[in-house]
């Protein structure tokens, strides 16, 4: 998949990767195998902030849905949304990096 947005290129200690977190339907188990990635997979139906955007704990960033379920998901800390890895409407599965956050630029 080709990057949404610049290269990362700050310190790798300041960047916060964002999961998609475990809705709490069925295992709590990450996906480990294929087949758990597809029997749990949701989509990621909305983006609330774009690349380059200041964040604050707790900003709603994007909202992953399951069948019956929407759940969003809000950032763990401070600073810039650098990238996104994942595109609106894509397959995505519980533990799958979407986004990175530079938790230096606050």
């Amino acid at each position: 998949m080709k990057s949404l947005t610049r290269p990362l290129d700050c310190n790798p200690q300041n960047l916060v990767p964002i999961s998609v977190p475990n809705p709490g339907i069925g295992d709590e188990q990450v996906c480990n195998s294929d087949s758990q990635r597809q029997r749990f997979q949701g989509e990621l139906t909305a983006w609330y902030v774009e690349p380059e955007s200041k964040i604050q704990a707790d900003d709603l960033l994007f909202q992953v849905s399951w069948p019956g379920l929407a759940f969003d998901v809000a950032a763990p800390c401070d600073g810039v949304l650098l990238k996104k890895c994942a595109q609106l409407r894509d397959a995505v599965h519980p533990g799958k990096v979407v986004a990175y956050v530079d938790s230096s630029q606050q």
